[in-house]
């Protein structure tokens, strides 16, 4: 029996978050979802609005940035006789707008982990899967920089995206990264990615800025 396509989207636990737009966006598309990300409550939430509509959600609660967690969450989907159609990684802005140099290692460092880090660690476990079936989507969304931490992540994510849509583009596997400026509308940045994922393959964008 062919495994059956879904959608893997982490960071959809936060209310009012593009990863909460982009959950709600694919439900009307019928997917399965999985929705991951370190928010327990706020993952909960996602998934009880979702299923009054007849949606299939499953939650894990899981560290982005944890390889064993994130190589797990996927293995468990194929186990289930999933196939991952379409992967998001939406990690989200944060209220940090230290200046370059003043910013502790520590922020920066935990913003290139969740960010940058994170999204090659989805790509690793989710890039190969989509190769044994020939097809898929991973969008990468960077937040927008509203400090010197984000933004050197953020720059670190486009690199990864480019890199990874070099490789994986011609092997019919569509890479592609969401930059997000500040006041930009969830909804609007969840119709933009489902906009990406339909995309013909000879016309893939692989850079989408999004202004307010």
């Amino acid at each position: 029996m062919a495994a059956r396509p879904c959608a893997v989207i982490f960071g959809a636990g936060d209310e009012g978050s593009a990863g909460a737009a982009i959950a709600r966006r694919l439900s009307a598309e019928g997917l399965p979802l999985h929705l991951a990300g370190s928010n327990a409550a706020g993952l909960k939430a996602a998934a009880s609005a979702l299923r009054p509509s007849g949606q299939a959600v499953t939650i894990a609660t899981l560290d982005p940035a944890d390889a064993t967690q994130v190589s797990g969450l996927f293995q468990r989907i194929a186990d289930a006789g999933q196939q991952p159609l379409l992967v998001v990684h939406a990690p989200g802005a944060a209220s940090t707008s230290t200046p370059a140099m003043k910013t502790p290692l520590a922020e920066a460092e935990a913003a290139w982990r969740r960010i940058c880090f994170a999204g090659a660690l989805i790509g690793q476990s989710a890039l190969p899967r989509m190769l044994e079936a020939g097809q898929g989507t991973l969008l990468l969304l960077a937040p927008a920089a509203s400090g010197a931490s984000i933004a050197a992540a953020s720059a670190g994510l486009r690199a990864l995206s480019q890199s990874m849509a070099r490789e994986f583009g011609p092997q019919g596997i569509h890479v592609a990264q969401l930059m997000l400026a500040e006041g930009v509308r969830p909804e609007a940045v969840a119709e933009s990615g489902w906009w990406l994922h339909r995309q013909h393959k000879t016309t893939w964008t692989q850079e989408l800025d999004l202004q307010a």
